[in-house]
């Protein structure tokens, strides 16, 4: 009966480590989904205090793996023409800069 208890301690531990090992492997893939809210968040400040009048809306975001950055994708909802992206550095806290999207035509 003891090594019964032992062995479901055994296989419960087990399964809790396999379970925080592929949580913590997502999160290094696909980034912390709190931290995409606080990105957008602040994408939405920076956008109201620098293109207010634009009627910007924010696209998607996404998680850059390589820098560990979040790239937030802005479009227009009136000119069809206007897209472009903001990128928030981990280590920063205001969004760093904007580039133009490279596929306008």
């Amino acid at each position: 009966m003891r090594e019964k208890g032992k062995f479901k301690t055994f296989v419960r531990l087990t399964s809790f480590l396999l379970i925080v090992m592929v949580l913590f492997a997502a999160n290094l893939f696909m980034g912390n989904p709190v931290s995409s809210k606080i990105a957008k968040n602040r994408a939405l400040a920076y956008i109201s205090d620098n293109y207010g009048p634009l009627n910007l809306d924010i696209n998607y975001v996404t998680y850059n793996p390589k820098d560990s950055s979040y790239i937030i994708s802005v479009f227009s909802n009136t000119s069809i023409d206007t897209h472009f992206f903001l990128e928030r550095v981990p280590d920063s806290v205001e969004i760093a800069f904007h580039r133009i999207a490279p596929n306008i035509f």
